[in-house]
């Protein structure tokens, strides 16, 4: 009797060890492939596409090439990853794991779910997808932050410019807003100088329109002011606030060749990353 007690006792203590040491495997695997996904969002963050692409599959890393080709959409997609995103499971499945997280994000909370793959013993991320649930209505004129910084002020001489695009005067508008963007050559300055007068919502009376020209075979995309009353032309720039913004498209040298977003896309990731509100006026 005392043999069989003993003999199923060791069976017990045999599979309860075989299921710690199972146990222990697949915590080390879990916590191999969250510092995997921790290396990817700390090298996302960090502004330097290619120190990527040792974190990431073959697959993804030629879906990323489109994104090293135009710094635009990486600053756009770097400026979108919710800054406050938490780990809320890691799933580990044979050579595939999954990671979970929630933050908030563009108005909303953010859900992401990240997919790597077990490559040459290493976990790298194949696959990155996010969703953003709430108020994200770009037209209804939500924004955020709501108020400028408590040190942002115009200056005198930006002030009286920034008042005469407010003209009713579509002419003396558009001429406010051309001396304005002519007086700056560097977006930083342009921003030190004139963050304040991105919360001005006085209406302005004249379009802002997109225009391009070729140069061999370059194509040079770049914003201007018309001088006509707004209408339905022109982009959505309904307030002095809006129309601001384009100037820092030129600024920051996205003028300089083809692109393949819009100006509102580059907006949104943008403003997001600099403390800029982001929403649109209704009904432009």
């Amino acid at each position: 009797m005392k043999k069989i007690i003993f003999g199923v006792l060791g069976l017990t203590l045999l599979a309860a060890g075989g299921w710690y040491a199972w146990h222990a495997r697949e915590e080390l695997r879990v916590g191999d492939v969250t510092a995997a996904y921790l290396r990817y969002d700390a090298a996302f963050r960090s502004g330097t596409p290619e120190s990527l692409r040792p974190l990431m599959t073959d697959t993804k890393s030629k879906e990323f090439d489109e994104v090293v080709q135009h710094p635009e959409l990486f600053q756009l997609a770097a400026g979108l990853r919710p800054a406050d995103a938490k780990i809320t499971g890691v799933r580990v499945e044979g050579s595939t794991a999954s990671v979970t997280l929630a933050g908030t994000g563009m108005g909303g909370r953010a859900a992401g779910t990240i997919r790597l793959q077990e490559v040459a013993g290493a976990w790298k991320v194949d696959h990155e997808d996010w969703q953003v649930t709430g108020d994200l209505s770009l037209g209804t004129g939500s924004s955020a932050p709501i108020a400028p910084p408590p040190d942002a002020i115009l200056r005198p001489a930006i002030k009286a410019i920034v008042d005469r695009i407010a003209s009713a005067d579509p002419g003396e508008g558009a001429r406010a807003w051309m001396d304005l963007g002519a007086r700056f050559q560097d977006p930083g300055l342009y921003l030190r100088e004139t963050t304040a007068g991105f919360w001005d919502d006085r209406a302005v009376a004249f379009p802002i329109l997109q225009e391009s020209f070729g140069s061999g075979a370059k194509t040079f995309q770049y914003f201007t002011a018309g001088a006509t009353p707004i209408g339905a032309a022109g982009t959505p720039a309904a307030t002095v606030g809006e129309a601001l913004r384009f100037h820092l498209w030129q600024l920051e040298g996205l003028s300089l060749g083809p692109q393949s977003q819009t100006f509102q896309d580059w907006w949104l990731g943008y403003a997001s990353s600099h403390g800029l509100p982001f929403g649109w006026k209704a009904g432009r």
